[in-house]
């Protein structure tokens, strides 16, 4: 993996060797790292059709907070045809007392080859999300999560997070 990663994919060639890959299970391989060891988090493992629902539970982030360096983010790519984890997040953020942004990126112009994409940016404290607030993009505030609850290591309600409609499952 990390041969292909190196050969067929500049970003990570560019990093050098000076760059550590580990190979292995995500949170069991973060578990092994020293608390406090990292600034940024990202999570990026929501876009197809299985979610790994452990990756967002209440216990999961607990590890991420341990692993995280107190000024750290934790990053949450969200972007899902068939899956709202939108109230999910919020949940989450609200039980577990943090403070979130998050932004719906339409992307898709021909000028920036992007496509849209939906993040959550996490921290222990909205002070440390204020450089969210200051570029052309705007990441809002995560608003409460109305009725939704966090997902934890006893409970998930993938059903209740699917997209219905046009858009989603059963679409047109």
């Amino acid at each position: 993996v990390e041969r292909l990663a190196r050969t067929s994919f500049a970003s990570l060639e560019q990093c050098g060797q000076r760059l550590p890959v580990e190979i292995g299970a995500g949170g069991l391989s973060l578990e092994k790292q020293p608390d406090g060891a990292f600034d940024v988090i990202v999570l990026d493992a929501f876009s197809g059709d299985a979610i790994p629902t452990h990756l967002l539970t209440r216990e999961a982030f607990a590890l991420y907070l341990r692993k995280l360096s107190p000024q750290g983010w934790i990053l949450v790519h969200t972007t899902n045809n068939f899956v709202d984890l939108d109230p999910v997040m919020r949940a989450t953020v609200g039980e577990l007392g943090l403070a979130g942004r998050g932004i719906d990126y339409a992307g898709g112009s021909r000028v920036d080859y992007a496509f849209g994409s939906t993040w959550v940016v996490i921290a222990r404290a909205p002070e440390l999300l204020e450089d969210f607030n200051r570029g052309v993009i705007q990441w809002p505030a995560l608003e409460s999560a109305g009725g939704a609850r966090a997902w934890t290591d006893d409970y998930s309600n993938l059903f209740g997070a699917l997209r219905w409609g046009d858009a989603g499952v059963f679409g047109r």
